[in-house]
């Protein structure tokens, strides 16, 4: 795999050359300290600001995601360094894994800095405790706590799929912008399909379904419990992401694959 690896550095180093991947990176940290002072709730709910937290930074991080994976060929294309490597011995499958590994990398470097930014935030403005709704009943910390450790990672599940959506678009097209669009089809039409049956196909509206039950439980209503604890909640969540990346990483690579795409 050292020609994956060759590749992967060589689009690791052009997106560090870059000037927006670079501002991207810094504005990160901003954005999820500026998520958590905005999210509603109390001073004693954190779980429920972290759960705001995360639905605010949701979209930007899908369309920083879907907008780093279609640029990979855009800017790639009159790069000399890419360029020789074209020319080498190196199969195209080799070399489309190492342009979208080096993608991910940086949108996974954007997400993690941003989220991570919230979570710090949110701990220290707000408490981790119990929650008593209205006096009515208590839900323990360490049961919330669980929940959200369980449901927040959930929310960067979004970016392989949306890197991968974006470099299908690139594929298709060579406008980045239309690309782009393309990928926002991609992740966004399936959950129009309908609203039941459209959420159990789409990536992002299932992320964007277990931030709301955190932000449910984060309230107090603890009706989703069951089925958070059931272990086939997260399994599902890795099954529809893992079989959308797998569809459009083939699906980009039987495109790529034609003389005409280099």
């Amino acid at each position: 795999m050292k020609a994956v690896l060759a590749v992967t550095t060589l689009s690791l180093r052009a997106q560090r050359a870059r000037l927006l991947p670079r501002l991207l990176l810094l504005a990160a940290p901003f954005a999820g300290v500026g998520a958590a002072l905005a999210a509603n709730g109390e001073q004693d709910e954190g779980v429920r600001g972290l759960a705001d937290a995360l639905l605010l930074l949701l979209p930007g991080i899908t369309l920083v995601s879907a907008a780093l994976g279609s640029a990979v060929l855009r800017g790639e294309r009159g790069e000399d360094s890419l360029r020789s490597v074209l020319l080498a011995p190196i199969s195209r499958w080799k070399i489309l894994l190492g342009l979208m590994l080096g993608a991910q990398a940086w949108a996974l470097m954007v997400a993690a800095l941003s989220c991570g930014s919230a979570v710090l935030a949110m701990l220290l403005q707000r408490t981790f405790g119990d929650i008593a709704p209205g006096g009515m009943f208590i839900t323990a910390s360490a049961t919330v706590n669980h929940q959200a450790t369980q449901l927040a990672p959930l929310c960067l599940g979004i970016v392989p799929v949306a890197v991968l959506a974006g470099v299908f678009g690139a594929t298709l097209v060579e406008d980045a912008l239309v690309a782009f669009l393309v990928a926002g089809a991609v992740l966004l039409l399936p959950a129009l399909w309908t609203h039941e049956n459209g959420l159990a196909f789409a990536p992002y509206a299932l992320v964007d379904h277990a931030l709301l039950t955190l932000r449910d439980l984060g309230e107090g209503r603890t009706e989703h419990e069951a089925q958070v604890d059931c272990l086939d909640y997260t399994l599902r969540h890795l099954r529809v992401h893992a079989s959308w990346g797998l569809t459009l990483f083939f699906a980009a690579l039987a495109r790529f694959n034609k003389p005409k795409r280099v």
